[in-house]
């Protein structure tokens, strides 16, 4: 039999593209299954470093129920099979999951599973141990028939468009080619030839590409106007917490001096102080975390120590306001903090996230044994160079015999879901720092929690004491009134008069501008008092004491002495700090010094 070229042509074609397909088959076949355990693989690689991050601490303090917990809320993720934790030292670790599974594979060699190691330390020099994770993955015969189901039938569609467009095409031609030869013919023997056009293909897929890009860009406009409303929530929540903080530093001020007053409405009002500075505290947190949550992290490490020493009564003040939002609805509990005036600039060389999670802790215990009423206490005192921390509670107190084993690991009374590990924890961490925790308890009459911690030296923005020398004066930059007042009724007005000092109340940096252009003889031992932040102004205190040159004259006093940066700022200038939440134990001299008080230390 005898085959046309055009039907040779039509077999080969088909042949090289039969041909084509099917290595294409192979290749996609191939690139599919990478593709899925690919994304299954590199999805879960970032949930079991999560998973690890989140276990870290729990593993240092050897907390074995919380690694549990964390485990088997991770299961709720239905991709997830099991999680299992390996000791570095051999230990038995912990599985959670298909049990089948816990154990089958060692290491994450398989493609269905994963791993991450913990350190202790953030130079990841010491492995903690090793957390693995095994996740179900599309199975290889599922994914098998379903590629090939797949690309057979788009082969085959394909196959069949192909044939049917080179039919169309050939035909088109051949129709093509006799208008042509039937034109030459007519022209040939003096007739008109209509004009005749053959379309082939004609397809667009502009108004699908518009649609998606119409789609993108309300995405994208979306997360603009979202964006838009964070960074407004945020600038909200730092004007409130400004707002709030200052006025709350005026009342705690007032509040110092109650004597005419009960007892009963002298609580009344500290209590009401304390939970005001809560509410601010929580607002200025959150705002400061969702600016920069990686540096949250990095400054709260539980292994980080500051080498400068950490402001206890600073970091107890915060624990007991967030204490105090989140058993605000036991109202028949109170929770307070009395701060003794020798403590006032207590350092000491701690780990302040680690201390927090232990008073936290303490905090929790002593509200856990109220069972109605009754009261917590959190003191700060000094003898010498120690730091006395207590908590104390009037609750149901702990017998005797049970006493000397609370200190042990996993030693637990009274708590239905104790792990035994919080005092255990409490009581290593501290001795760590070179200090001591002491319990003392009596049945229904309460427990006390003793912690005593050495003191460091204090950092060099610190003001130990605040001088004043005679015939000067003292300038107060700050945008709240009440703050002014507050200083004014803290250095006490018979004093000043006694001493001819001079008191000056300024509220924008601009005044202060002025205040020294018009006073251009001022005494060199003059006291600037500037707030850090200025409401709707671009300026700060900082920036304000540079451009005035008046390093030696000034202290700032702000709520932002926490911020890291803002310290070094303040020690390259040589500009000292004040915690205005301290500002009612800050302690007062009237001395004649050569120059403004106790100069900051050089360096």
């Amino acid at each position: 039999m005898q085959l046309r070229a055009s039907s040779v042509l039509y077999i080969v074609f088909n042949v090289l593209l039969i041909g084509f397909f099917a290595a294409t088959y192979k290749l996609m076949s191939l690139k599919i299954e990478g593709l899925f355990l690919g994304h299954d693989r590199s999805a879960h690689q970032q949930k079991v470093e999560l998973i690890a991050r989140s276990i870290r601490h729990n593993v240092l303090v050897g907390d074995y129920v919380g690694i549990r917990r964390v485990f088997q809320n991770t299961l709720n993720d239905n991709s997830i099979r099991t999680v299992r934790f390996e000791p570095k030292d051999g230990t038995e670790g912990i599985c959670v999951g298909n049990e089948q599974h816990c154990y089958a594979q060692k290491e994450s060699s398989d493609r269905q599973s994963v791993s991450s190691t913990l350190y202790f330390d953030a130079n990841q020099e010491t492995s903690i141990g090793t957390v693995f994770l095994r996740f179900a993955s599309v199975q290889a015969a599922q994914l098998t028939k379903i590629t090939s189901a797949y690309l057979g039938g788009v082969l085959l569609v394909t196959l069949i468009f192909f044939n049917v467009l080179i039919t169309l095409f050939l035909r088109a031609i051949k129709k093509q080619v006799s208008w042509s030869i039937d034109a030459v013919r007519s022209l040939s023997r003096g007739r008109n030839v209509p004009t005749r056009k053959t379309v082939l293909l004609e397809k667009t897929e502009f108004s699908k590409a518009l649609s998606e890009l119409q789609n993108v860009l309300q995405d994208y406009r979306k997360s603009v106007e979202e964006a838009s409303k964070q960074e407004a929530l945020l600038e909200l929540a730092k004007q409130v917490a400004h707002d709030i903080r200052s006025p709350l530093s005026a009342l705690k001020l007032a509040s110092t001096d109650l004597s005419e007053l009960s007892d009963e409405k002298r609580i009344l009002i500290r209590s009401a102080i304390d939970r005001i500075q809560g509410i601010a505290n929580n607002i200025l947190e959150r705002q400061r975390a969702s600016v920069s949550q990686k540096f949250y992290e990095a400054s709260n490490d539980p292994t980080s120590i500051n080498s400068s020493g950490e402001l206890l009564a600073s970091l107890i003040d915060r624990i007991v306001a967030e204490k105090r939002m989140l058993y605000g609805a036991r109202s028949e509990i109170d929770i307070e903090f009395e701060l003794d005036p020798s403590s006032y600039g207590a350092f000491s060389k701690i780990s302040a996230s680690e201390f927090k999670r232990m008073l936290s802790n303490l905090i929790d215990n002593s509200v856990e044994a109220i069972a109605s009423g009754g009261r917590v206490t959190v003191s700060l005192h000094s003898q010498g160079n120690i730091s006395l921390l207590s908590v104390q509670d009037n609750g149901r107190g702990i017998a005797p015999d049970i006493l000397p084993k609370l200190f042990k690991e996993g030693a637990t009374f009274g708590k239905k879901k104790g792990s035994g590990l919080g005092l255990y924890h409490a009581k290593r961490a501290v001795e760590s720092w070179g200090g001591k925790l002491e319990l003392t308890s009596a049945l229904n009459q309460g427990t006390t929690v003793t912690v005593v911690l050495p003191q460091t030296q204090a950092p060099a923005w610190y003001v130990p004491t605040l001088q004043i020398g005679p015939q000067s004066t003292v300038v107060v930059v700050d945008d709240d009134p009440s703050i002014s007042q507050a200083w004014c009724s803290r250095l006490g007005s018979a004093e000043m008069k006694t001493r001819n000092i001079r008191f000056v109340s300024l509220s924008k940096t601009q005044d202060l501008l002025e205040w020294r252009e018009h006073n251009q003889d001022a005494c060199q031992n003059d006291l600037y008092l500037v707030d850090y932040e200025f409401v709707g102004e671009t300026t700060n205190g900082l920036n304000l004491i540079e451009q005035l040159a008046i390093q030696a004259q000034s202290i700032l006093v702000t709520n932002s002495y926490e911020d890291k940066t803002l310290v070094e700022k303040c020690l390259k200038q040589k500009v000292r700090l004040i915690p205005k939440s301290l500002l009612p134990y800050l302690p007062i001299s009237y001395a004649m010094p050569a120059s403004l008080g106790q100069q900051p230390p050089p360096g």
